[in-house]
């Protein structure tokens, strides 16, 4: 199972010796792809960073109040980062209290589904990654790239986050050429599983979020 880990995230690719590869030979094309994928990922995460911090240099002074003035600011931050990161399914900003904003006109207010990834960020002066969930934002599994915003008495008001769907992961993994029985996993640093592929199977959520894997695997990912 080689695999190759990328800022907050592991991915591991398994190649199946069905297509006449010798192990010795299918490790290697495996590798090979775990590698090229892991900089892909990291190369998304860092655009990710990059339009966060671009939304927050536009953000009014007091984000955190929920004036018209200041949603229609934020939001017009956000559209014009959101085609720089296609692959993200929604950005918003959350508060101190873990209110989100802009929200769809009409609808009630409503908060983060993780307070406790929330006062993570808060604390964190570098981006940080959230376990993968159901996401009530999205209405599937994701994961939360986020990055806190300073106030004008330099401290934290609140954090822009970025969700990320599972399946977008997938949808990314399906374009890569891979035998039938060729298997991706990505997974988070506590080893939770936030996304897999296998040409063979449809699209499904089960191991999402588990952290069960084989002591092989275990071992390799702790190198």
């Amino acid at each position: 199972f080689p695999t190759r880990r990328s800022s907050d995230l592991s991915l591991t690719a398994w190649r199946a010796t069905c297509e006449g590869l010798r192990a010795a030979r299918a490790a290697e094309v495996a590798d090979n792809l775990a590698h090229s994928v892991s900089i892909e990922v990291g190369a998304e995460l860092r655009l990710v960073d990059n339009a966060l911090a671009s939304i927050a240099q536009r953000l009014p002074t007091h984000p955190e109040a929920n004036t018209p003035a200041n949603i229609q600011g934020l939001a017009a931050a956000i559209r014009e980062q959101a085609p720089r990161v296609p692959f993200v399914s929604t950005i918003h900003f959350v508060d101190r209290q873990g209110r989100i904003s802009p929200l769809p006109r009409g609808q009630a207010s409503r908060q983060i589904d993780d307070l406790g990834f929330l006062q993570q960020v808060l604390a964190s002066d570098t981006p940080l990654l959230s376990p993968p969930r159901p996401s009530p934002a999205v209405g599937e599994w994701a994961v939360m790239r986020a990055q806190r915003v300073m106030g004008p008495d330099g401290q934290p008001c609140g954090i822009l986050v970025a969700e990320i769907t599972s399946d977008q992961f997938a949808q990314a993994f399906s374009r890569l050429a891979l035998g039938p029985q060729d298997i991706i996993l990505l997974r988070d640093r506590s080893l939770r599983m936030v996304a897999q592929h296998m040409p063979s199977r449809p699209a499904n959520t089960d191991g999402l979020g588990t952290t069960q894997i084989s002591p092989e695997l275990r071992s390799l990912l702790a190198r």
